[in-house]
């Protein structure tokens, strides 16, 4: 039994039906040894493929093509969620553009901040 043999289990996968470019890496990273030791010491699933990743460049490469669809799935769903949830409290305004930038950013403004150095029109 191989170290993969849970990962293949789970996710239903053998050597023979991985594309044909890419069975010599599978290969490769299933008779990898030191591969084994530090997969059976435990570790993290996250943190063990992240340090073999650079080891293994060509299943990498294929596993982020596939996986990066679904987190640009993810944010276009938040998207649409965020622009129905602006739609629906301001539906008078045709604009949403400035909202919607602030909805969909990981950048959270520093709103106190921004009052602490707000100063008002000096009147004339």
């Amino acid at each position: 039994m191989t170290f993969l043999s849970q990962e293949k289990a789970e996710m239903g996968g053998t050597v023979e039906e991985a594309p044909e470019y890419l069975q010599d890496a599978v290969i490769e990273l299933q008779d990898d040894s030191d591969c084994k030791n530090i997969f059976d010491s435990g570790m993290n699933l996250e943190k063990f493929w992240c340090r073999r990743a650079t080891l293994h460049i060509q299943l990498r490469e294929t596993a982020l093509r596939y996986l990066i669809v679904f987190s640009t799935t993810y944010l276009c769903e938040q998207g649409f969620s965020s622009l129905l949830e602006i739609k629906n409290k301001q539906s008078n305004r045709l604009d949403v553009s400035d909202n919607m930038s602030l909805a969909i950013s990981n950048i959270h403004p520093k709103i106190e901040k921004l009052v602490k150095e707000f100063q008002p029109q000096k009147s004339l």
